[in-house]
């Protein structure tokens, strides 16, 4: 069996269950405002996450970075590569 799956083949899976392609290890990053009623995105290829306390640092595959103090994550939704976070 194999199990190698072609970058066409993803995209096709991608269009023919209307879920919209990201790049495969790269997620967006969404900052949720007013109760979740208005998502706000603060970057995308984000390929790294670090955590210390209230401070999160994002970052790219080619080292730019953006901080946020004052958040915390709420979700990872894997399967549509985004993040989630909101003011504490």
């Amino acid at each position: 069996m194999n199990f190698l799956v072609s970058l066409q083949h993803v995209k096709n899976l991608t269009q023919k269950f209307k879920v919209k392609y990201v790049n495969m290890c790269e997620s967006e990053i969404y900052i949720i405002h007013k109760g979740n009623e208005i998502m706000e995105k603060f970057m995308d290829e984000v390929v790294f996450v670090n955590v210390d306390d209230d401070k999160i640092t994002f970052g790219k595959m080619f080292g730019e970075e953006k901080k946020l103090t004052g958040h915390k994550i709420v979700a990872i939704d894997l399967l549509n590569h985004r993040i989630l976070i909101e003011k504490i």
